[in-house]
């Protein structure tokens, strides 16, 4: 199996409304996150799984959608980690589906794994499709 990676950053703020009174996690506070959205696929008649141009573009528009943003806004009231991984896997699917990530449609193109990871605190979050 080949895959192919593409990393992006996003700037985000969340918090957790049903963590216990006094929680630190219930005020708003703000993360720095890298993301990996990692490909796999067929190779086509020029050798690539997909263009990396395609790939970066997708991941851009997931990132608009994301970055600067409130994930309680984008994902719900549980903007964990673990559950933004699976919103990136997921949005990442359905653009594929809709076109609306018309970039990286390819029918040999699947998704293998998100990666979100904080290295200035060593914490890392990996979501297998």
């Amino acid at each position: 199996m080949i895959t192919m990676t593409q990393t992006f950053s996003i700037e985000v703020a969340h918090h957790f409304p049903t963590m216990p009174e006094g929680s630190l996690h219930n005020r708003v506070h703000g993360h720095s996150y890298f993301c990996d959205l990692t490909v796999t696929g067929d190779l086509d008649k020029y050798g690539f799984i997909c263009d990396f141009e395609a790939l970066e573009r997708a991941c851009n528009e997931i990132k608009h959608n994301l970055d600067h943003r409130i994930l309680n806004d984008v994902i719900g009231d549980t903007p964990s980690m673990e559950i933004l991984a699976k919103y990136i896997a997921k949005t990442f699917k359905e653009g594929q589906k809709s076109n609306g990530i018309s970039y990286v449609y390819a029918k040999s193109v699947e998704i293998v794994s998100v990666e979100i990871y904080r290295p200035s605190v060593g914490q890392r979050v990996k979501y297998h499709v």
